[in-house]
């Protein structure tokens, strides 16, 4: 329940008395058939209530125990995936994230779409949502808590994504023409989404990214088909790439002679036919050097010079064949195209020649496309207007199109405790590696890589390779949860403190998934199921504590049970002889505290009546540091104290310098402590769970190289103590002695004489 002041309503006699009892202790009366009362302050966590009702002198046994759990403080959430901006192709999605409560536990969680009602999660700590958007767009869920005892949280947190289940559409905005000379082509493309990818194919081969414009060479005669399409953030992709299909025609036609005049004529005017094999060829025409004029067969000159005189022949003859120069390129490139620039010692004509393959007419710069993976090997060789052809000048360089492959070896579990986290890598080939953390741009780490100071929440550690020639791999992802937040254990139910079974079973339940273990009465911690089942327990007093470790290694302060078994059947009790000569005399005698007396008059009973029992201070223990420093300003050795309650079945819990308070003896010693001021808190509880709510603190100051006289600082008085040996004399207060006294309570019942 949400308040720390529950009511406690039930019915009763109509004259009755009603005493109603939390946790063991008596909280007020209430009167009436149908009766009420608002508890007092109760603190976060498990309780239990019960009720007794007295009539005409007589009193009930008490109710059945009826647990509730008081929680006022809201639980919290938190998403764990998706990543916020994850942009995913189709639905259902699947969230998943954690809640956690640290006083009544969670009950469920709640998730909401666009505002949409609030649904009910799988799970309560760890929690799964199947969530199928109805449309594609940017969505937003909502996350919220709710435990036990009906506590909302408040402005919970939020994932957000998108859907995206349409594939882009991929056009050409420019191409080359149908039928060209260019053994290269230029394409130019996009696309009716932004922010997406292209990947590139060329005659049939496999898609490639790619970017624009797109440049192919080194095309080979004949049709060639270039496709594009591409690729959304969301991973759909273009069903139907962008085609284009032209012809590369790089010979050109051969032209001959059909009918031609006499090497020598007396006409002006003379008639030449000529023709080719290729049908779609034109022809251009020179008469005596001059341009180049496109012309028809049969081509008829007239108005010829004659020349009376002719000019005398002169030949040169050249036998020096042409050096070719290569221009250099990078013996290592990711690019699967190349270009390549040349020159010649003489004007000549050139051939190429790529890997080994035929050759073909080429001239600078040529360019080439398509180029596969691996080492190439380009030659050209030149040709002077003599016919003298060169050497062929190699040129050798390797494509390298595959990038780095990055392989994670060891990285931090899921759930780490530590501020600081180490991911190991190993690179199948020579590179660069970069990690980017949480977002952050990229930059150059090694393996083993480590982070440190990281913060409570989700981490993702990306990491990538590049090569020499510039190919960068994708990026690896690693994920982890950082967690340093203690595990709580809360007590559902538990034994009552005057338990008369030797059998208990106690439930708990914890903030977050973990592990538990218990140890009963002092003995090891081991593993333990919830609820742990302990059988056999011997009579008198019994302390369980119970602990968790969550998935992060975080280790919580263990939840306290304490109860005492009491198996044995009270004695009979004393009876006073009665005095009486009324018709209705008292009996009255004492009995064991805290059992149920039936009184028989001739045989048949006539009532019954509780023992009460208490103890002096049950409420409030108070706390007495026996033995050990006072306020001592100079200590050289290890302290030990020891300490007493006014309860004598009254445990204790300590605190070192501010630490948690956690079970302890009627003494406690120090080893190797540090040079400081140090401070011992400790406090009493009593058997009933009623703490000392002042617990009493002493603090000294340790210095293991202090000399052998010290001065002591007592209540504002001091003095000088020493040893010649070194020795440290022990001091301390006896504290006056502490009894409780266990008392029988003696309870008259009148009842009417047969």
């Amino acid at each position: 329940m949400a308040t720390s002041r529950p009511v406690l309503a039930g019915q009763a006699l109509p004259e009755a008395t009603v005493t109603l009892f939390v946790d063991g202790i008596a909280v007020g009366t209430s009167t009436g058939a149908a009766f009420s009362l608002v508890a007092p302050a109760l603190t976060e966590g498990a309780h239990r209530w019960t009720a007794t009702q007295a009539n005409n002198g007589a009193t009930s046994s008490r109710a059945t125990e009826e647990a509730f759990t008081v929680g006022t403080v809201a639980p919290t959430s938190r998403t764990h995936a998706p990543s916020p901006g994850t942009v995913f192709r189709a639905s259902p999605m699947t969230l998943s994230g954690t809640a956690s409560d640290a006083t009544s536990g969670v009950a469920r969680a709640e998730l909401s779409g666009q505002g949409s009602a609030w649904q009910v999660a799988q799970g309560t700590t760890a929690w799964r949502w199947n969530f199928s958007p109805p449309s594609e767009g940017t969505w937003r869920i909502a996350v919220r808590a709710v435990d036990l005892a009906g506590d909302v949280e408040g402005a919970g947190p939020s994932a957000t994504f998108a859907i995206d289940a349409i594939s882009p559409e991929t056009t050409w905005t420019d191409t080359p023409p149908a039928n060209t000379p260019s053994a290269s082509a230029s394409f130019a493309f996009t696309a009716n989404e932004s922010g997406v990818g292209f990947e590139c194919s060329m005659d049939g081969t496999t898609f490639l990214p790619c970017t624009f414009p797109w440049g192919v060479y080194g095309l080979s005669g004949g049709a060639h088909v270039a496709e594009v399409r591409s690729r959304d953030a969301a991973g759909n992709v273009d069903s139907t790439p962008a085609r284009h299909a032209w012809r590369v025609d790089t010979e050109a036609p051969a032209a001959h002679w059909t009918s031609t005049p006499p090497a020598l004529i007396s006409s002006p005017s003379a008639t030449f036919g000529f023709g080719s094999p290729d049908p779609e060829a034109l022809f251009k025409c020179s008469l005596d050097g001059a341009a180049c004029l496109p012309c028809s067969s049969p081509r008829v000159l007239g108005a010829l010079h004659v020349d009376p005189t002719p000019a005398r022949v002169e030949k040169r003859v050249d036998t020096q064949a042409p050096t070719v120069t290569i221009q250099s390129l990078p013996a290592l490139t990711a690019s699967p195209t190349a270009e390549f620039g040349f020159t010649a010692s003489e004007p000549a004509t050139f051939a190429c020649a790529l890997d080994g393959g035929p050759a073909f007419t080429c001239s600078p710069p040529v360019r080439l496309g398509g180029l596969s993976h691996g080492p190439h090997a380009l030659s050209v060789r030149g040709v002077d207007a003599a016919g003298n052809g060169g050497p062929a000048a190699p040129l050798l360089w390797t494509v390298d199109l595959q990038p780095p492959e990055l392989t994670i070896t060891t990285a931090s579990p899921a759930f780490s405790a530590s501020p600081t986290a180490m991911v190991s890598f190993t690179v199948n080939e020579p590179a660069e590696s970069g990690c980017s953390l949480d977002g952050r741009p990229f930059a150059p780490c090694t393996s083993p890589s480590t982070w440190t100071g990281l913060l409570e929440g989700a981490h993702v550690a990306e990491l990538r390779a590049g090569d020499a020639a510039g190919n960068t791999g994708p990026p690896t992802r690693v994920t982890w949860t950082q967690d340093t937040v203690l595990p709580t254990v809360t007590v559902i139910t538990a034994p009552p403190p005057l338990s008369p079974s030797t059998r208990a079973a106690v439930a708990f339940q914890t903030s977050e998934p973990a592990t538990h273990t218990c140890s009963l009465d002092g003995a090891p911690a081991a593993p333990c199921t919830n609820p742990p089942l302990m059988e056999g327990l011997a009579p008198g007093a019994h302390l369980l504590l119970a602990s968790a470790v969550d998935l992060a290694g975080n280790a919580g302060l263990p939840a306290v049970v304490r109860w005492t078994a009491d198996a044995t059947a009270p004695a009979a009790p004393e009876l006073l002889p009665v005095s009486s000569t009324v018709n209705m005399p008292p009996i009255e005698r004492s009995a064991e505290p805290g059992t149920r007396v039936t009184v028989f008059v001739d045989g048949q009973p006539v009532g019954e009546v509780e023992v009460a029992v208490w103890e002096v201070g049950a409420r409030e223990p108070d706390t007495t540091i026996l033995s050990g420093p006072l306020e001592v300003e100079l200590v050289g050795e290890d302290p030990a104290f020891t300490f007493a309650a006014t309860l004598p079945d009254a445990s204790f819990e300590c605190s070192l310098d501010a630490a948690p308070l956690q079970p302890c003896a009627g003494q406690w010693a120090f080893r190797s402590m540090p040079t400081a001021s140090h401070a011992l808190a400790v406090r009493a509880v009593s058997r009933a769970g009623v703490v000392d709510p002042t617990p009493t603190v002493r603090t000294w100051i340790t210095d293991p190289d202090a000399l052998p006289t010290r001065k002591i600082r007592v209540k504002g008085s001091s003095c000088g103590c020493g040893a010649a040996d070194g020795a440290w004399p022990w001091w301390g207060l006896l504290a006056p002695a502490l009894a409780a006294k266990k008392k029988r309570a003696v309870t008259r019942n009148r009842t009417t004489a047969p």
